[in-house]
């Protein structure tokens, strides 16, 4: 039987993360929230030509999916979609993800940030939000009042952004089409768009990345503002990089390189480009490097408004060794998903490799062969079964195996546990959490959960903790062909109170002109992070 990983702490989940980026990511809280409503002023306090001073309020929430999109190297290259739903028609559908699948046209047209964007963004400590392109959705139900007349427009913003600790989160928000006006520039939008129009908690976990793919989530409700009448000066815009991408995202030396650029503003009158052996003045760039390791491609584009400037890092290898200096593949280990199949159920396999790269995989076993990194096959029958993979380069070769035991049905396996989730993942103390486990095999005839100030016998758990610091909830579930069980750390927090001011007193009371005057205030409630004081000299 294969030996399964055994969970190491926040999100539950037993596999390692399959990518660089999430090895850098602790589980912090998911998914919150974000509304869009109406009704701001020009400068000055007064309404623009044409426009209502309106307060009308419109609510939606920002929706989030993870689509994995693992290639047949089996590397992970993972992609957020995201956009933005008026409330009416989530209430309308049942359930509430019909109405994002029955809706794609209220999707924008670019709404996702890939795995290597992501990568790239962190790598350079760039922080800068990016926007998707433009939506507009109705802001009330056709059958209501008014006919659905009123619009929501905007766009998606989104942004790398680490914590106080340094570990990594992608903040989501939504800002309306008026923040834009008379600007090209996101940073500028959101600031015009104030904290206020900002939700409070607005990013997605590892957690949520690694256990939730190909699954809509959805952000809680808020109100901000729709629109603003504002006094539109047409005037040119300095062209904006929003990033920049290179294929291959990770050269050797040598090797030819393409970079191209996402812009916004008005279009450039000059590229600058710089970077390896080569330089540029056109919108695609190609070049290659002669030495390995961190390498800079840059770009300023300009025009008569003004100009900017981004970079991209990338990480050049080392050209390929000749053969005599190739060492030959090592298989450590083989791995099968799932660990206890049954008869016709898909098995999913891979190899965990050390030595030179192979040139070529040939897998047997089941059902199938196959020649890629990954391998999928099934059983016919039920029984001990054997998976074996021989690698293969020019240095030599390594052949391993793995045996499954195949059930021929699930009532005749034990249960297993894959992974355990709670929410929210970062509670504060005396807060409600929920649990879930996430299953194979076997059906279990019953679940004994354990953790905080309650236990449980049933397929979701409830419970709380009474203090704050790392606690552990743990499962343990059986059937007649055996059990399984598995915990997850949560890390409760001490619940933070916004200060109170009860009162000022100054002394003296009535001073005279030049007299020194001291003030002190009676506080309550949490512990002030900054005191803001003015009056006098």
């Amino acid at each position: 039987m294969p030996v399964r990983n055994q969970n190491q702490g926040g999100g539950g989940v037993k596999t390692p993360f399959r990518a660089p980026l999430l090895a850098l990511l602790t589980a912090v809280a998911a998914l919150a929230a974000l509304t869009l409503s109406a009704g701001a002023q020009t400068p000055g306090g007064e309404s623009g030509p044409g426009e209502s001073s309106s307060t009308e309020t419109a609510q939606g929430r920002i929706i989030a999916r993870i689509q994995d999109q693992t290639g047949e190297d089996g590397v992970d290259n993972y992609r957020i979609e995201f956009g933005f739903f008026p409330e009416w028609a989530l209430n309308e559908a049942d359930p509430w993800s019909a109405a994002i699948a029955s809706r794609s046209d209220w999707l924008p047209g670019s709404r996702f940030l890939t795995k290597s964007r992501i990568d790239a963004r962190v790598a350079a400590d760039n922080r800068i939000w990016l926007r998707s392109s433009l939506i507009t959705v109705p802001a009330q139900s056709a059958q209501s009042p008014g006919g659905g007349s009123a619009k929501i427009t905007g766009r998606v913003i989104a942004r790398y952004n680490p914590d106080s600790e340094g570990r990594l989160r992608v903040e989501f928000g939504f800002a309306p089409e008026w923040t834009f006006t008379d600007t090209s520039s996101t940073a500028e939008a959101v600031e015009r768009l104030g904290a206020d129009g900002l939700p409070r908690a607005r990013y997605l976990s590892v957690a949520t990345i690694d256990a939730r793919r190909d699954v809509w989530l959805r952000s809680s409700v808020v109100n901000v503002p729709l629109r603003a009448p504002v006094v539109v000066i047409e005037q040119p815009q300095a062209p904006v990089v929003d990033g920049i991408t290179c294929s291959p995202s990770s050269p050797t030396v040598g090797e030819s390189v393409t970079c191209t650029a996402e812009l916004s503003g008005d279009s450039p009158d000059s590229w600058t480009w710089s970077g390896g052996s080569s330089s540029g003045s056109d919108a695609t760039y190609a070049t290659s490097f002669t030495e390995a390791g961190e390498r800079t491609v840059s770009l300023t584009v300009a025009n008569a408004a003004g100009s900017d400037t981004d970079s991209i890092t990338l990480t050049v290898a080392a050209e390929s060794p000749p053969a005599e200096d190739l060492e030959p593949p090592v298989i450590d280990a083989v791995n099968c998903t799932p660990a206890l199949p049954i008869v016709d159920q898909s098995v999913a396999c891979t190899a965990s490799l050390s030595g030179g790269a192979p040139a070529s995989y040939a897998w047997s076993g089941g059902v199938s062969s196959g020649s890629s990194a990954t391998y999928n096959t099934s059983f016919n029958s039920s029984g001990s079964k054997s998976v074996s993979l021989t690698v293969t380069n020019a240095a030599g070769s390594d052949t391993d195996s793995i045996t499954l035991t195949v059930a021929a049905d699930a009532a005749v396996q034990a249960p297993v546990i894959d992974s355990i989730s709670c929410s929210p993942s970062s509670p504060t103390a005396l807060e409600s959490i929920t649990c879930t486990a996430s299953l194979s095999g076997g059906a279990p005839a019953s679940y004994a959960w354990s953790g905080g100030v309650s236990s449980g016998s049933s397929a979701t758990y409830n419970t709380s903790f009474s203090s704050s610091g790392s606690k552990t909830v743990s499962l343990t579930v059986t059937n007649a062909a055996g059990s399984d069980s598995d915990s997850i750390t949560v890390t409760v927090t001490t619940a933070v109170q916004a200060p109170v001011i009860d009162s000022v007193s100054c002394s003296p009371a009535s001073p005279t002109v030049d007299e020194s005057v001291t003030c002190t205030a009676s506080l309550s409630g949490g512990a002030p992070a900054s005191y803001a004081w003015s009056g006098g000299v």
